[in-house]
């Protein structure tokens, strides 16, 4: 078991696996019954996308489109004849030192570490009902996490439904069986914005050529940068935040992200953790990278330690050195090969998607700037 730990300032004594926190733990009832909806996009390879659904359109449960993959004005890829939206934020309420409450996906390869108790990625995943895709999970801080949404609704975990299809078992190439959950967020009447990055054209080493559609390079972009759309400019979408920015590489591929913008509209890295919380006018920009980006393997900027395809990111001097830990994947109950917990393959547990569940009550108003152009 790897208990989760808070940093104070940076040393050798941070070469350690969690920086979550050792407080209570998190209360997962109220995630789903909360008034603010969650919505989601869904990936190219699954049977809903193709049937009036595309892996652009960000979508209510049910699956019902909410708002459609057109808005984005981006260029479909010749892979597929789609677009690909690889990650999606809206505006966030800023994480708080030893406050860190998250909601997570994972793909089809998920294999695990065994939470306190199923529903979870360890009874979901390819090792278990092979349903995790399609699932989004609630971190329980320093003890893995549980399920919150189902796929389908049906049992063997019969939870809210997202109105996808399942089983999605862990096969090499295309198609997949089930569906995957690719991006995730809570709606935010108050904020129009949507932060998003683009898929990498290389293929994933688990699944073969063509599952990362390219959609970055069809568009002029890296699968590292983060885009805006805003609803009325012209263009719809524009960069955001440039890869080197968050300290990445032209090929790494960012798979999860959230966002909060102090309220100008222009990316302000953070230089440490939790600045964004101390009056700097950072922004907090937090991802994940897809399995196979070269930054793997990297060592951390906060915790000197091998970046994974499961860990939570935050950037670090600004993006002059590479990204740091915020969470580990094993403390996400996500497996890695550091941690010796390694798929068969010898990759680790992905991280697809994620998002900081918030109530609209506690919704910050000034995260978008004003007036909307």
């Amino acid at each position: 078991m790897f208990v989760p730990q808070t940093p104070t300032t940076p040393s050798s004594s941070l070469r350690r696996l969690t920086l979550g926190s050792a407080v209570a733990l998190l209360t997962v009832a109220p995630i789903h019954a909360q008034p603010a909806q969650l919505v989601y996009s869904i990936d190219f390879q699954g049977p809903t996308a193709g049937t009036g659904i595309s892996p652009a359109d960000v979508l209510l449960p049910g699956p019902a489109i909410f708002v459609p993959a057109a808005a984005f004005g981006l260029v479909a890829t010749p892979a597929t004849g789609q677009v690909e939206v690889d990650a999606i934020s809206k505006c966030s309420k800023t994480l708080w030192p030893g406050v860190i409450d998250l909601v997570f996906t994972v793909d089809e390869q998920a294999a695990g570490i065994n939470s306190p108790g199923a529903p979870d990625v360890a009874s979901e995943g390819t090792s278990g009902n092979q349903q995790a895709s399609a699932d989004v999970f609630a971190y329980l801080k320093s003890v893995g996490n549980l399920g919150i949404f189902d796929g389908d609704g049906l049992a063997p975990f019969p939870g809210p439904a997202l109105g996808l299809i399942e089983p999605n078992p862990a096969i090499f190439g295309l198609p997949d069986q089930g569906d995957t959950v690719d991006g995730l967020f809570y709606e935010n009447p108050y904020h129009q914005r949507i932060y998003f990055s683009l898929d990498a054209a290389w293929m994933d080493p688990l699944e073969g050529f063509p599952v990362n559609s390219g959609t970055a390079a069809v568009n002029g972009v890296a699968p590292g940068d983060i885009l805006v759309y805003v609803p009325g400019a012209t263009p719809a979408s524009t960069v955001y935040a440039g890869y080197q920015q968050l300290g990445l590489g032209p090929n790494d591929d960012v798979d999860a992200l959230i966002v909060h913008d102090s309220g100008n509209g222009i990316f302000d890295p953070s230089v440490w953790p939790w600045d964004w919380f101390c009056g700097a006018q950072t922004d907090m920009l937090l991802f994940s990278v897809r399995r196979g980006s070269p930054i793997i393997g990297t060592l951390d900027t906060l915790q000197g330690l091998p970046i994974e395809e499961g860990d939570v990111l935050t950037v670090m001097n600004g993006g002059a050195t590479p990204p740091g830990i915020l969470v580990a994947a094993e403390s996400l109950g996500l497996r890695t090969v550091r941690g010796g917990y390694n798929l068969p393959s010898g990759f680790a547990d992905d991280l697809n998607g994620m998002a900081r569940p918030v109530d609209r009550a506690q919704q910050d108003h000034s995260c978008d700037p004003m007036p909307l152009q």
